[in-house]
Parts: C-alpha cells; sequence; structure tokens
C-alpha cells in the first residue's frame, strides 16, 4: 500500500519499470497433475517482477485467459485444466507495446500421466517423469491413444501411438532424460534426445493436428473507453467505480493515483475484468483527493489496448473529528445532588467539514443517553447517594467518521458518615448457646446500607481478637433493612466454646465508603462448654432377700456444685445407665435411662452372678453435654453357694377310711409314680422297693440367670398308683389325718423329711362274692381289694382277702382289674382259677329276659299279668310295662319276666330286706335296687342293674346277681371300705326251685354246685 507517488513511505508498490523491453517469451514447464486440473509453471528472466498473461486453447475451442496480472519473484506456478495448448507471454510495464512475443509453439500438459512436449513441425517428445511406471499406461488424446511403456531402467521410456481404429498405425518415439546417462542402448548413444526414430503414416489432419500452431494474431482494432461515475464528490470510503468500454469481448482496467499524469506504477488498479462490481483495487485509499481513469483490452486480442481515458477527481475522508475525554475537554462538576457534564464543539479536518456540523453522543454508566446532536452538556439530577457516575463523549463528521468515546470522567454525590445507635436483640439474653436470634440497630436513613459483624472471643482469649471466632460479616442493602437473623456461624465453633458474643454495625455509603462500627454495648455471654462429669462415682450391691442368688444394683456420684460456662446446670442434670453389657446397648430393666435430677439410680430389679457396668454423664441447662465417662465402672455379682440336697423318705401305709391304716407291700415297686411339685431350678430323684421309697431332691441357686430360690421352700407331693385315688402324705403320718401334701423346708439347715405314703382306697365300694364263678363287666374304678380285709358278715364272709371265696369257680375278668400287684395283697379265689396268659374270655350269656320270655312263649305255660294280684300260684308270669315290688309281691315260687324296669324295695315289717321267703327269679329291662335295701334274696337278671347310691352301706345278695350290660356300675359305698360294697353269696336252691320253669338245671358254669 503506497501513501505517495515516490514511495518514500509505502507497502509494497509496483516495480519501477525497467530500463529494457524483454525480448524473449517466458518457459513454460508441466508440473504434477490434480485431478482434472495440472501445475503449469512460469519463469523468465530480467527483472524479477512482471506482468504475465497466460492463456489456454484446444484444438478446436475458443482461447481463455488463464492468468492476467503482475508475478513476482521471476516464476508463477498456475493450476489448470489440464490437455490444453498453453501460451504465455511477458511485460515489464503492463503498457502496450512492451509485451514479449507469445511462447512459440506452446505447451501440452497431460493432467494424469505427466508431460508431453510438441513443437510446431510435429517433432515431440514425451517424458512421464518419476516414478518408474511398469507395464502400459494410456493416455487418450482426442481419438488417439499414447500407450507408454518402461523399459527396464526408469526414466527410460518407450511411447506406441497408436489410432483407434482396427487398422494399427503407430509411431515409435525414444527418450532419454538429458541428465540421465545410458549405454548400450542399440543404435543410439544414449545422450541425444531422439526425435527421427519414427514410422510415418498416412493419417488426415483432423486425426493427428492437434491444433498446436502459431498464436492468433494481434488485431488492428482499437479497444475503446468512456468514465462514468464518479465525476467528484467527497467520500468516506473507496467509492464504487464506473466505465463504458468495448467492443466485443473487451474488459476494462481502472487506475488511481494522486497525479492526474498517472505515472507509473499508478497508486492503485483494479485488474482487468468487468465494471465496477467484480473489480476491487489492490490498495486502499486514504484521506485525499485522488484521480482516476481506465483502460480497456480484449482477453482474446480482439481489439488493441486503449490508452487511459481522461481522469475524473474525488476525495476521500476517513478522518473523524478529534476526540475529547478527561483531561481533555471533557470535565464534570457536582453541586448537591446533580452532577453537570460539559464538553467542547471541536472543528473537522477532512472534506466533510462543508458539509455539515460535528455530532456528539454522551453515554453515562454505559448507556447511551443524548443520542447524536450539538449539545455540549448534560445533568443528573437527584443523584444517587455514594454511587460514581461516569461519562463519556465522541463525535462524528458529517461522513459520519466516527473516532469512538473518550476516556473516562467520574462524578459522585457523598454525605457526612453518621454513628449507628440502639444495637439490640430479638430475646435480650445475656446469656446464650447460639448465635441464632435477630439483631437490631436503628436506621440511617443517609446510608445506603450497613456492613455486619459478628464473632466470638473466647473465655482467655486475647485482647487484639487473634483467636477470635469470625461467625459472620455480611454487607446489607438498603437503608430501611436495619436488622438480620443470624442462624448459623461461617466458620466452625469448636466444641466445648464459651466466651463473649462480640457483634458491631456499620453504615455503608456506596463508593463513598463506610462509616465507623458501633459495638453492642450489651455483653452477651456464649456457652457450648458442658459441665464436667460428676466425680466419686461408685456401684452398690444388697442381697435379694426374696432371691439370695441375685443382687440388687445402685450407682452413685458426687453432686456437681456449677457449671463451667453461663448457663447454669439443667434441673435434670445427670444421666446415668446401669448394664450388664460394657457397650451399654441396653440397660437394666427399670433402671432410668434419661436425665435426672438425684445423684443416684438403682435397678429395681435383682440380678444373678455377672457382669455390671455403669457410667454417668452431666448437661448445663443449654444441653451441653459432657458425654459418658470412661471408662465405665465395672463389677461382677458373685455366684451363690448351691443350697444343700433335701432328702425325703417313707415307708407305705393304706387308708381306706376306718380308725387306723394297715402297712402296705408293693408287688411291683415302679408302678408307683411318684413326683414332687417344686419351685423352678429344683429337681428330684427317687427309689423306691416293695417297703419304702427314697428321694433326693435339689434345689439349683446357681442356674443361669439366677433363678431366684428363697431358703424357705415347699414341697408337694404329686404321686399315683393304679386304681387308688391317691398318693398322700398326711398331717400327723398317721390315719387318721388329714392330706398335707406339701411340707415346708428350710435349705439353708434342711433335715431328713420323713413322710409315709398313704394309699388312699377312696370312696369307691368293691365287689366280692362267695361259692360263684364269676364273669365281670365292670365301669369307672377297678375292683380293687384293699389291703386290710373286714367280713361283710359273720354270717357268710369268712374275711378272705379274695374275689371269690368259699367254693368257688373260676374267675373269668373279661374287664375286671383287681390291682396292680395281685400277690400278696388280693387272691383271686380260694381255688386261684382264672385266665392264664393274658387269654380272652368271651361272655355269651343265653339266661337273658329277651331268650327266656321268647323261649317261654313257645315251649312254656305262662301267664300274662296287669298286676302282682294276678300270681296266685308258682308258675311263669309276664309282665308289660315298669314294676315296683317288695317282700309281700310275690308269695309264691315264681319266674317274673318284665318288659320294662322293675323297682326293688323293702316293707316296714321287714325294713332294707327284699326276701318273699320264696324262690324268686326277676328278669327284666332294667332292676333297680332302693339306696334303703341292704339285703335281696333271689335271683336278679337285668339288661342293666343299679345298686342304688350310698354313702355308708353295702347290698348283699343271696342267690345271684346278673347284670347283662356291658357296664355295671357300682354306687354302693362303706365310710372304711374294707368291707365290699356289694356281696354276693350264690344260692343253688333257688335254681332247683324254679328249674321246672327254666327248663335246665345247668348253665354255663365250670363247675356244679
Amino acid at each position: 500500500m503506497c501513501q505517495n507517488v515516490d514511495c518514500t513511505s509505502c507497502v509494497p508498490c509496483a516495480p519501477p519499470p525497467p530500463t529494457t523491453i524483454p525480448l524473449s517469451p517466458p518457459t513454460l514447464t508441466c508440473g504434477a497433475g490434480n485431478g482434472a486440473n495440472v501445475s503449469v509453471n512460469v519463469t523468465w528472466s530480467g527483472s524479477s517482477d512482471a506482468w504475465i498473461q497466460v492463456k489456454s486453447k484446444k484444438t478446436t475451442s475458443a482461447e481463455q485467459w488463464e492468468y492476467n496480472d503482475w508475478a513476482s519473484g521471476n516464476s508463477k506456478s498456475l493450476d489448470i485444466l489440464g490437455d490444453r495448448r498453453i501460451f504465455a507471454r511477458i511485460s515489464y510495464t503492463g503498457n502496450p507495446g512492451d509485451w514479449s512475443a507469445w511462447t512459440d509453439g506452446g505447451l501440452i500438459c497431460m493432467s494424469y500421466y505427466g508431460k508431453v512436449f510438441i513443437d510446431k513441425n510435429k517433432n515431440g517428445r514425451f517424458d512421464i517423469g518419476e516414478p518408474c511406471y511398469s507395464g502400459m499406461v494410456p493416455i487418450q488424446i482426442g481419438t488417439h491413444v499414447i500407450n507408454f511403456e518402461s523399459t527396464s531402467l526408469c526414466n527410460q521410456y518407450q511411447y506406441v501411438l497408436t489410432d483407434s481404429s482396427p487398422t494399427t498405425r503407430e509411431v515409435k518415439i525414444n527418450y532419454i532424460p538429458p541428465d540421465y546417462t545410458f549405454t548400450g542402448y542399440s543404435g543410439h548413444d544414449g545422450a541425444t534426445p531422439i526425435s527421427g526414430n519414427t514410422t510415418a503414416v498416412s493419417v488426415s489432419d483432423a486425426e493427428v493436428d492437434f491444433g498446436y500452431g502459431e498464436p492468433t494474431p494481434t488485431p488492428t482494432i482499437m479497444c475503446t473507453v468512456s468514465l462514468n461515475s464518479p465525476a467528484s464528490g467527497c467520500y468516506a470510503s473507496e467509492p464504487d467505480l464506473s466505465a463504458t468500454y468495448g467492443p466485443g469481448d473487451a474488459q476494462v482496467q481502472f487506475a488511481v493515483d494522486e497525479n492526474i499524469g498517472f505515472p507509473s506504477p499508478w497508486r492503485c488498479n483494479s485488474g482487468y475484468g468487468g465494471s465496477p462490481y467484480d473489480l476491487s483495487l489492490n490498495c486502499p485509499l486514504t484521506t485525499d483527493d485522488y484521480y482516476w481513469s481506465a483502460r480497456a483490452a480484449s482477453p482474446t486480442d480482439s481489439c488493441t489496448e486503449s490508452d487511459l481515458a481522461s481522469p475524473y477527481i474525488f476525495s476521500i475522508d476517513k478522518t473523524p473529528p478529534p476526540v475529547q475525554g478527561f483531561g481533555s475537554g471533557l470535565t464534570c462538576n457536582v453541586v448537591s445532588d446533580t452532577i453537570t457534564f460539559n464538553w467542547a464543539n471541536v472543528a473537522d479536518t477532512g472534506c466533510f467539514k462543508d458539509e455539515g456540523d460535528v455530532n456528539y453522543l454522551f453515554n453515562l454508566d454505559g448507556v447511551d443517553k443524548t443520542g447524536w446532536g450539538t449539545s455540549i452538556s448534560y445533568q443528573v439530577t437527584s443523584a444517587t447517594m455514594g454511587h460514581t457516575y461516569k461519562g463519556k463523549v465522541k463525535s462524528k463528521d458529517f461522513g459520519n467518521n466516527d473516532g469512538g468515546f473518550g476516556s473516562e470522567i467520574g462524578c459522585i454525590y457523598c454525605v457526612t458518615p453518621a454513628t449507628i445507635t440502639g444495637l439490640t436483640t430479638s430475646d435480650g439474653d445475656t446469656c446464650t448457646n447460639s448465635i441464632n436470634r435477630t439483631y437490631l440497630w436503628d436506621v440511617d436513613s443517609t446510608s445506603l446500607g450497613y456492613q455486619f459483624q459478628l464473632k466470638i472471643r473466647p473465655d482467655g482469649g486475647n485482647v487484639d481478637g487473634s483467636d477470635d471466632i469470625w461467625c459472620k460479616n455480611q454487607s446489607i442493602s438498603g437503608s430501611g433493612n436495619n436488622s438480620i437473623v443470624i442462624s448459623t456461624c461461617d466458620n466452625t465453633i469448636p466444641e466445648g466454646t464459651f466466651g463473649t458474643i462480640m457483634w458491631s454495625v456499620a453504615p455503608k455509603y456506596g463508593e463513598c465508603g463506610d462509616g465507623s462500627y458501633t459495638q453492642n454495648s450489651v455483653v452477651i455471654s456464649f456457652d457450648q462448654a458442658p459441665p464436667a462429669i460428676p466425680g466419686n462415682r461408685e456401684i452398690t450391691t444388697t442381697i435379694d432377700a426374696l432371691c439370695p442368688g441375685k443382687r440388687y444394683v445402685s450407682y452413685s456420684w458426687q453432686e456437681l456444685v456449677s457449671d463451667v460456662g453461663c448457663g447454669g446446670l439443667n434441673p435434670t442434670p445427670y444421666w446415668g445407665q446401669i448394664s450388664q453389657i460394657d457397650t451399654f446397648s441396653s440397660v437394666c430393666e427399670g433402671s432410668p435411662n434419661t436425665w435426672v435430677f438425684p445423684t443416684s439410680i438403682a435397678a429395681p430389679t435383682s440380678y444373678p452372678e455377672g457382669d455390671i457396668y455403669t457410667h454417668v454423664q452431666s448437661r448445663d441447662i443449654f444441653d451441653n453435654q459432657s458425654g459418658f465417662s470412661t471408662p465405665a465402672e465395672h463389677i461382677i455379682i458373685p455366684t451363690p453357694t448351691l443350697y444343700p440336697t433335701i432328702h425325703v423318705e417313707g415307708s407305705y401305709k393304706e387308708d381306706t377310711g376306718g380308725a387306723t391304716c394297715s402297712t402296705m407291700t408293693l408287688v411291683n415297686p415302679p408302678s408307683l409314680n411318684l413326683a414332687f411339685t417344686l419351685p423352678s431350678g429344683a429337681t428330684y430323684d427317687c427309689i423306691n422297693d416293695v417297703n419304702s421309697y427314697a428321694c433326693n431332691i435339689t434345689f439349683n441357686n446357681q442356674s443361669v440367670n439366677g433363678t431366684c430360690l428363697t431358703a424357705s421352700q415347699d414341697i408337694t407331693l404329686n404321686a399315683n398308683f393304679s386304681g387308688y385315688t391317691s398318693i398322700d402324705w398326711k398331717t400327723a403320718n398317721t390315719c387318721p389325718g388329714g392330706q398335707n401334701n406339701t411340707v415346708a423346708v428350710n435349705l439353708s439347715s434342711p433335715a431328713t423329711i420323713s413322710r409315709d405314703l398313704f394309699f388312699i382306697y377312696g370312696d369307691q365300694g368293691w365287689i366280692k362274692t362267695k361259692d360263684s364263678s364269676v364273669t365281670s363287666k365292670t365301669s369307672g374304678r377297678n375292683n380293687i381289694i384293699p389291703n386290710a380285709v373286714e367280713k361283710y358278715d359273720v354270717s357268710d364272709d369268712t374275711g378272705e382277702k379274695s374275689v371269690i371265696i368259699g367254693n368257688s369257680g373260676v374267675l373269668l375278668h373279661n374287664g375286671l382289674y383287681i390291682g396292680a400287684s395281685v400277690a400278696p395283697n388280693t387272691g383271686y379265689s380260694p381255688t386261684g382259677w382264672y385266665p392264664s396268659g393274658g387269654a380272652t374270655y368271651v361272655y355269651a350269656p343265653s339266661f337273658t329276659s329277651s331268650k327266656l320270655s321268647a323261649y317261654v312263649k313257645s315251649r312254656k305255660e305262662y301267664k300274662t299279668i296287669t298286676d302282682m294280684n294276678s300270681i296266685i300260684k308258682d308258675g311263669v308270669y309276664l309282665y308289660q310295662g315298669d314294676l315296683a315290688i317288695n317282700s309281700s309281691s310275690l308269695t309264691y315260687n315264681v319266674v317274673l319276666i318284665v318288659n320294662g324296669t322293675v323297682t326293688i324295695d323293702t316293707v316296714d315289717s321287714n325294713p332294707g330286706t327284699f326276701d318273699t321267703g320264696k324262690s324268686v327269679a326277676i328278669l327284666a329291662n332294667t332292676i333297680q335296687f332302693n339306696d334303703v335295701v341292704t339285703k335281696a334274696n333271689g335271683i336278679f337278671v337285668g339288661d342293666t342293674i343299679l345298686v342304688g347310691t350310698t354313702v355308708n352301706q353295702g347290698l348283699k345278695i343271696k342267690g345271684n346277681l346278673i347284670n347283662l350290660s356291658t357296664n355295671f356300675n357300682n354306687q354302693r359305698r362303706w365310710s372304711n371300705a374294707s368291707k365290699p360294697s356289694i356281696f354276693i353269696v350264690f344260692d343253688m336252691n333257688k335254681y332247683m326251685d324254679l328249674l321246672p320253669y327254666l327248663s335246665t338245671s345247668a348253665y354255663d358254669w365250670k363247675k356244679l354246685q
């Protein structure tokens, strides 16, 4: 870019004109291909700077420009479409008449396969350059194909030009690069380029003429040009240049210079092209006056390049008016709350100074305030106190040349600082453990806000505040915001801190600065320090009187006198814990597990042997806690001494309800089941033989979790023996005596306990027979014969201990059990006949009321009666329905069959006895003896027989008693069970008397009477 014509101050200008005109055209060489394009190098000698014109042409197509401009450095590289003939010329001035000739013959550069040089005489050489190729590689030019192949060495090539027609015609051309020395090639010296080793063929010009002749001659028609605009004027930037030019394909070139003569080189030029918008000058224009002109030329030489047209003149003004700023024209002043900014009028220096006045734009705090105009001041009213207003101004001329803003100037409105008063807090506390509260002060309406500061000075802290704990340093906007709520400290308050809260407030006036701080006058003490851990801690244990193996635990400590901080002790300042676990994951049941006031705690439950751990902590009124004492206190509750073994022994006695008890001997002692009801933790072990028993009872007061066993304990007997109501101890250990199955013992000094076992026969009776066999189907109690037997009466009973006495038959005891141990206490009968080996006897009675009734009706003479007065002689009688009879009802030997219930009663003349004086057999569905009947003579056969219910009266049957149902319930009782409650004396005579009516004298007995 040049600033003047003589180039005394410029950046590269066009070179000065050479002293000689170039005599020879430039040299063209081909470079590497690039797709369809190929690189072409233009080189020249002489001046290093030259104007280069390059054009190309196909055989039948029009020429086209490839380059038309200045170039420097003696060479120019172009990238153009390949497979075209290329021409070039140069000029050192660019003026018509200063050009060299066009390159002779031109050059064809192949875009894909290297370079081909052909001269105008059709002599040529072909060179594909590096790298070496192997095999045939085709290049097509028009309708012809060049096939080339390498020899055994690189850069030695044989080319074959082949027509595409079926007939082969070829021209062989061999070439050795000049810089490669080759020997041994047949018929050639290896150095001189070969151009004549050719086999000529006759082809038409259309096929072989590549059109590479001389360039088109320069025409003699002159190109024309005339200037349009601008003819004059002042411009802020380069104006568009417009001209009219011709003829044909002529193009225009613009020239601009400060001098009307356009000395070469010109100030600026545009190069050739269309007008005006596709052209641009090759240098920018500065503020000045300029001449401009244009000339025309044809890229195809269809017309001769014209001279420059008569020039026009225009002016350029790119210089803005002077800039004003701080210290250079821009000022401000402050009066109360009004701020005024002023600046001066300035004069323009360019060509626009005659077009109009300079305009100004004022900006305040980054915002344009005035818009463009001629005003030279701006005023701020009601300015905000403490705010710096920053102003700046810029100016522009009529051509909108704007020099930008000048430097800023700042003005500020300030007031006299005030002192803050009325510092207080929302709760007014003078002792606290938290900064969480509202802090208040009086309003300073002149301020913009406040700066609040709060810190804690630890007790004993340095006066200079070096160890203060800063909690808040906060700016507050707005004069009306005269309070702040502080909930947390910005810094960590170390655990256990106590001291003084110090806070202060200062007014803020923005950029005018802050006022002085006012410190709080009321002292607020801060307390996050816990009390000390109580001392003199002690565990105490006492024996549990109700459970000597355990102990009660209590824990005490020394009362604290005062707190460390200002808060004082809490009303419930202590928390102690008693536990069996050293981690205190659980505490002893019932012991306090919270804050308490007393200096001791106790566990209401006593504890067995094992570990006990305790610890305690304290707190103040702010719940600052000391933490539990460590290590925890620890004691071990000792294991109690084991109680001695209790020995219980005694013999066997039977109690049948009489005045005395008889000694009892057991045949099978293991059948005696001895058990005791004992407290938890007690066990027993018993041994019993035929005459006595002995038991050892152990009370284990050392079991897990300490079974509570006091020295005073009760031992309760629980024994049983088959058939007996109960096995008891008695109060006086003799008969008579009340049941007393519980004995109190003193485990501290026990003595052997002598207690006989009394086998209680109970209130149930038993059955005894004489001169009979027995088949029994019983229910309820087994037929146990007591150990000491008494006679039922002196007339029939011998007092023998057997089920059957006298002239006995067999005892068929299906369903009859006479005791767990038969001998020596009980015998079956004098003969001892009974099924052995557990054999089962199935009793199938045929002498039943239903069978006899059926038999009599079919075989015997009988009479059906409706009342007892109808019996007037011996015989068989049938009565339908229930019937009540006594001794006076029957006066004959009769067999009475009743389809119903017969009730046996007595008469006043013979109380308690049913005896008609005759032989009577009564067969009924049910036979019921009244309770007052003590003796009955007769044969009584019933499906169900009810003997009555008594508490001290037995029943004697003289004859026989046959109960046919499955169950026989003996409800007869004596107060002394030594006598049988039912005594059956078999009387054969009654059967013999009634034999004619029964039709048989023998039944299902095993022994005839």
